[in-house]
């Protein structure tokens, strides 16, 4: 009987850890969004994975993606924390990588996102009412392919294309 007890203590115990380091993990885990820049990147010369690669590396690996580069001539979107914005848009001027800011503040088109989920709808649903209230950020993110880049990117993107 004194084994069964303790078997049942070190499995309590267990438990308990187990419930702690899962705790941890989800504290660890949130990320918080409030401050962070998404930019499109052009992908337009093969040496773009290692400028990104190096970038990330000076930063301390916090740049995270919200669409990776895959391969040359399609657009890449970075997250990236706005305190380190001014010197990561400076890099990749240097690097003559063409580069457009997509949104300042993902928090915002993240609560709305959360609103329009909550509340019901009233009214007539029109496109303008989607596309204000309903659309999710990555619909955002993917209106933004269809657009050209910004006059500065572009010629950047055509020196780069006609060399």
């Amino acid at each position: 009987m004194r084994s069964l007890s303790c078997h049942f203590s070190a499995m309590q115990s267990f438990s308990y850890l187990l419930l702690f380091v899962n705790l941890l993990a989800a504290v660890v885990g949130f990320t918080n969004l409030t401050d962070y820049t998404v930019l499109r990147i052009a992908t337009t010369k093969e040496t773009i994975k290692d400028d990104l690669r190096r970038l990330d590396e000076r930063l301390g690996y916090q740049i995270d993606y919200l669409r990776q580069v895959r391969c040359l001539g399609y657009p890449a979107e970075m997250l990236v924390p706005d305190k380190d914005r001014q010197f990561v848009q400076q890099y990749l001027d240097q690097h003559g990588i063409a580069n457009e800011l997509i949104t300042s503040n993902i928090t915002q088109n993240l609560r709305r996102e959360r609103r329009a989920l909550m509340g019901p709808v009233e009214g007539e649903i029109t496109f303008d009412l989607i596309q204000k209230k309903y659309l999710s950020f990555d619909d955002v993110s993917l209106s933004h392919l269809s657009k050209p880049l910004t006059a500065k990117a572009a010629q950047t993107w055509k020196l780069q294309v006609t060399l």
